[in-house]
């Protein structure tokens, strides 16, 4: 079980990234899992390189009916990455871009 999703569960998302994958030509490199603040999953972020070697990404949200749909068709609102982890930091500095992070 990845993120307490069923294996099922966890086997759809990677069939529709996989399905991103061969319709674009795209080559997946990470997923990163979207948390609320009690740490349940709310939705998923994939991270491609796609032909011109440009990062993209894409997001899936659990729908209704148990199966993986876009954020927006889901009614998810953006996240802050790792939001669960937010309350116990004594100190968070936000910056601009993942190279100002490094």
């Amino acid at each position: 079980m990845e993120w307490g999703l069923p294996d099922w569960s966890y086997g759809y998302l990677l069939d529709r990234i996989n399905e991103v994958e061969r319709e674009h030509g795209w080559t997946r490199t990470a997923i990163y899992p979207y948390l609320d603040a009690d740490g349940q999953l709310s939705y998923v972020k994939a991270r491609f390189i796609d032909n011109q070697n440009h990062k993209t990404f894409r997001q899936w949200a659990i729908s209704a009916k148990r199966g993986w749909v876009a954020c927006r068709k889901a009614g998810k609102e953006p996240l802050l990455y790792r939001r669960n982890t937010l309350d116990r930091a004594d100190e968070i500095v936000v910056v601009n871009g993942e190279r100002t992070a490094g």
